[in-house]
């Protein structure tokens, strides 16, 4: 019988939406999330004896963004007897591990003891799954990697089609690991700080501080940058090419060749250049396709007055774990041997973390490729005005015009889920705007772009119980729900937002008060967060909103932006410390953060509205404080 919310209601977040996608993705990305994505992770905890609610939805679109489910995930683990504020404690959104109020309701634990049995023992038995899917899923990448570009040229649609049905199950097994990782340290995690409570003055500061170290993908391209830099240095033609263009774009090879610098970097293409600014939505560039950021990364790393030293940050992050580790044995006592081994299992689920992420990104990666390739046929067979209008289109019309009359319905786009878990409804096309034949596409097309550049003019809010409501509002047929307006957001980002036209600036400097008229200074205000990455420093806050004003980082600031993923973390070597608005312990930048010793705080709310840029500000990341010291106003 399938398991009942806990308060009847559906529970919508953007918080760990807004960490790993754009304010906008692609019509095709979402269409993508909410018929297959969300139910192959749904399934995934299924697997474990779970049953979810028939119907029910883990992502959905509203106003062309993605909104994550928090009800369904808090009502899993109170009917298993479980703390819900542990799904809020990984995503960001919730109490902090100083204090935890968790408690156990053990009576539902006896009553579904068979489920949650083989749900922790899946959480155990994550890490071997995990490395065996890996090396699966390599030898699949491997072949797909094979198909050259002239190779998916002759390929006809049928077998276009087919790859993606090949990749479609290695995307289930992904969500699959992706769950259990997540699952898993957040149960590492929790225990370690019911231990530690009342014996550490900061436990959550000591544990994130004792697991950094393990290394990952995610914090190598940073080093790997670094190291491309401090060649760069050496070789006065590149450094003279890096500082003084301020974009290298596709004329890189050109600029710099014949250096150790091209070489250098041209082995980082190969090893990252499948990732990629937003690189969760196949519509977004990868670094192998666009490379000027990480080129503009390498820049500042020249320019900065103090170049950054890789050896140096793993040498340092790797003492202050094990002071970290050693305040804790000395802490726990005769308890050192279970937190040794948590702590271990915690720092090798983190890593494994962050490298599924990597491969879910490579799929991506081959993923575009082909839809690159239909673009491209559609353009061709005069359906398409240019190959990015694709993107415009959802997974379902897709098939309906590459193979009409064998497409299936959207209730079996995600193969080997339950029926009851496919949803029954879509917030990605609107009523009547279906391409169900070619001659359809540009009129469907132009509608969604004119609907999206509605979407481009309201600010959405992170919580929401209604998203009908919400639609309905961003459509001009309702009022607004509590948190939405009819302004344009501080950012625009992501495929829906460039190509619905609208233009994406950055923040208008702060207008100085005339002289003899201002109020008295207020207290200085101090936010308080989430510590993901203990220290405590003070500096020049430095607020980021988007990847286009990267370039305004200074090295010595404190980055205050809404959000990061994988993309921002070269950034990271450049700064002294780190504000984020949305995240929690296991999200991608906090993980990165404790890789490099960074003090960070998350979970800040409106950090880039309340901390004016160009302030000075305090940073205690061990106490999860934020304070304003001086406005930097005159």
């Amino acid at each position: 019988m399938p398991s009942r919310q806990t308060d009847g209601r559906d529970q919508w977040s953007r918080a760990n939406m807004k960490e790993i996608l754009p304010e906008l993705p692609s019509p095709l990305f979402m269409s993508q999330l909410e018929a297959s994505s969300g139910p192959q992770m749904l399934a995934a905890f299924e697997i474990g004896g779970y049953r979810f609610p028939d119907g029910a939805m883990l992502f959905r679109a509203a106003a062309g963004r993605p909104y994550f489910n928090t009800g369904l995930f808090r009502s899993m683990l109170a009917d298993l007897g479980a703390p819900p504020e542990l799904n809020d404690q990984a995503i960001g959104s919730g109490v902090e591990l100083d204090r935890p109020a968790l408690q156990w309701h053990w009576p539902r634990v006896a009553r579904r003891l068979p489920v949650v049995i083989s749900n922790l023992v899946r959480q155990l038995r994550a890490v071997p799954a995990t490395e065996r899917w890996f090396g699966h899923v390599e030898g699949t990448l491997a072949e797909l990697s094979l198909a050259t570009d002239h190779v998916l040229r002759r390929a006809d649609d049928a077998d276009m089609l087919s790859d993606f049905e090949r990749i479609a199950p290695e995307l289930g097994r992904f969500f699959y690991h992706t769950g259990y990782l997540t699952a898993a340290a957040t149960t590492h995690f929790h225990e370690l700080a019911r231990v530690l409570h009342g014996r550490l003055e900061a436990p959550a500061a000591a544990i994130n501080q004792a697991v950094a170290g393990a290394g990952n993908v995610s914090a190598d391209l940073p080093l790997a940058l670094m190291r491309v830099a401090a060649i760069a240095r050496t070789e006065p033609p590149a450094r003279s090419a890096l500082i003084s263009s301020s974009d290298l774009g596709a004329d890189f090879r050109d600029t710099l060749r014949g250096t150790r610098t091209l070489t250098h970097f041209e082995r980082i293409l190969d090893r990252f250049g499948d990732r990629g600014l937003f690189e969760s939505d196949s519509a977004s560039p990868r670094y192998r396709e666009a490379p000027g950021y990480l080129l503009a990364v390498v820049a500042q790393y020249v320019r900065a007055p103090t170049a950054p030293d890789a050896d140096g940050a793993v040498a340092r992050q790797r003492r202050q774990a094990q002071q970290a580790r050693a305040t804790i044995k000395q802490a726990v006592g005769r308890n050192w041997p279970y937190v040794r081994w948590r702590l271990g299992a915690l720092r090798q689920v983190l890593a494994l973390r962050e490298a599924n992420r990597f491969r879910g990104v490579r799929i991506a990666a081959q993923v575009r490729r082909r839809e690159l390739e239909l673009g491209r046929r559609l353009v061709e067979r005069g359906w398409l005005d240019q190959p990015d209008d694709y993107f415009w289109l959802t997974m379902v019309e897709i098939r309906r015009l590459l193979a009409p009359g064998t497409a299936p319905p959207l209730r079996a786009q995600a193969g080997g889920v339950r029926a009851g878990l496919l949803p029954h409804r879509s917030g990605v096309a609107a009523p009547g705007e279906t391409a169900r034949e070619p001659g359809h596409l540009r009129t469907v097309i132009a509608a969604r772009r004119a609907r999206y550049a509605r979407y481009c003019a309201i600010t959405v809010p992170d919580e929401c119980a209604d998203l009908d409501a919400l639609e309905r509002f961003a459509r001009g047929q309702g009022a607004a729900p509590p948190g939405a307006a009819r302004r344009p957001p501080p950012s625009l980002t992501g495929f829906g937002a460039v190509n619905a036209g609208q233009p994406v600036s950055a923040p208008a400097p702060p207008t100085p008060s005339a002289p003899g008229n201002s109020p008295p200074p207020p207290q200085p205000p101090t936010l308080r967060g989430l510590s993901v990455s203990a220290g405590q420093v003070q500096g020049t806050a430095r607020v980021i909103r988007q990847p286009e004003e990267f370039g305004r980082l200074q090295p010595g600031d404190i980055l205050v932006c809404p959000a990061t993923d994988p993309a921002w973390s070269p950034l990271f070597p450049l700064v002294r410390g780190l504000v984020v608005e949305i995240g929690g312990q296991l999200s991608h930048g906090s993980i990165v953060a404790r890789e490099y010793s960074i003090p960070a705080v998350v979970n800040v709310p409106q950090a880039t509205d309340r901390l004016p840029d160009g302030a000075t500000i305090e940073l205690d990341a061990t106490a999860g404080t934020v304070r304003l010291i001086d406005t930097g106003q005159t």
